[in-house]
């Protein structure tokens, strides 16, 4: 298929992060979390590599801070959706309501392994349980099922979180919640006021490593958002996408991005084309959008690329080429045209 034409009008920014990774050293200690309850798992050790934290601000600091409190203090909750596939969630719908069927409370100080078959349940429930849950293990997708033992014993985990009825419950797990891409009513209250963290919940993301077995990397909120600038620097009403699923690294970063920012977010489904995807990113308006290269070039040569208006694209993972820039040029431009910008870090374009 051919290419975009190149004499498009320009696009705003299109910044260009290094591929490289930082390295983790497994005598890093992750930061503790309270004692838990009687009754409930204690923290992660074994087997897991913590990342350092990073000082960000006196807010993510804070005892009390945990993701919901954080995106709540970015405001604007009415005009804010998460939106899948086949489903959308506004935030203001999470002060009084849950996709866990109000069942939180149950969670409190557990470890919790989270594995949905899609990312909007997932998304929910890291808001739900960041400062409720001891630890939060995610799920990628497309992890193979047969590794979802090892994890449960080295974490150790003693609650799934799931929107699917079979995963894990032959592994005599304690507790299991279904989780929905809907919100019912809950008695519950997530006001500023009332959200208080209790735990400086541990994030556990699951990588490849250079054995068969995965790799688990143990983050705390602060440490992942502290490259984040809490300064929302595109406007009121930001809506965030990525090609990227939220359940691993660098997905998550974006969707970090947006709460923290007082965005929205618009998540991409294995389910669904590239062609979909980007049809659908277009009819949400879509301002600011993350992606590989490699992301990138099948979505240029779709003709639904032309639906989407971003102000910014963030490429990273690899290395990008001279020839996908020129084609991102093509895009149509966003309402709002800065200059164009090229942020190069240890990379050559």
């Amino acid at each position: 298929m051919k290419m975009p034409p190149l004499d498009g009008p320009p696009m705003s920014m299109i910044e260009c992060i290094s591929a490289s990774r930082v390295r983790l050293s497994p005598r890093l200690q992750a930061e503790q979390s309270p004692a838990p309850q009687a009754g409930v798992s204690a923290a992660p050790q074994a087997g897991l590599s913590p990342v350092p934290q990073a000082p960000l601000s006196t807010a993510l600091q804070a005892d009390a801070f945990s993701l919901w409190r954080a995106a709540s203090a970015s405001g604007n909750l009415c005009d804010r959706v998460i939106a899948g596939e086949t489903a959308l969630v506004r935030m203001s719908d999470l002060v009084h309501g849950s996709s866990l069927g109000g069942r939180v409370e149950e969670l409190r100080g557990r470890s919790v392994l989270i594995a949905t078959a899609d990312q909007l349940t997932a998304a929910l429930a890291l808001i739900e349980l960041d400062g409720v849950a001891r630890s939060l293990v995610l799920w990628p997708a497309d992890l193979p099922i047969d590794h979802l033992p090892y994890v449960i014993s080295s974490v150790p985990v003693d609650t799934i979180v799931s929107d699917e009825s079979a995963i894990g419950k032959d592994l005599g797990i304690a507790l299991y919640l279904t989780s929905r891409a809907t919100i019912t009513s809950a008695c519950t209250d997530r006001s500023m006021s009332a959200a208080v963290a209790h735990y400086r919940t541990e994030w556990i993301l699951l990588t490849s490593g250079t054995t068969a077995r995965p790799k688990m990397v143990v983050h705390t909120l602060t440490s992942l958002c502290s490259a984040i600038e809490i300064h929302n620097p595109f406007g009121n009403h930001p809506i965030w996408s990525t090609f990227y699923d939220i359940r691993r690294y660098g997905g998550l970063q974006i969707f970090l991005r947006a709460m923290l920012t007082g965005g929205s977010m618009v998540l991409s489904s294995a389910r669904e084309s590239v062609t979909e995807f980007l049809h659908r990113a277009g009819a949400h308006g879509v301002t600011q959008i993350s992606g590989t290269p490699s992301h990138w070039r099948r979505a240029l040569m779709s003709p639904a690329a032309s639906k989407i208006a971003p102000q910014y694209v963030r490429l990273s993972g690899e290395i990008a080429d001279q020839s996908i820039l020129d084609h991102l040029h093509s895009l149509p431009a966003g309402p709002s045209c800065p200059r164009l910008r090229l942020h190069r870090s240890g990379s050559s374009v």
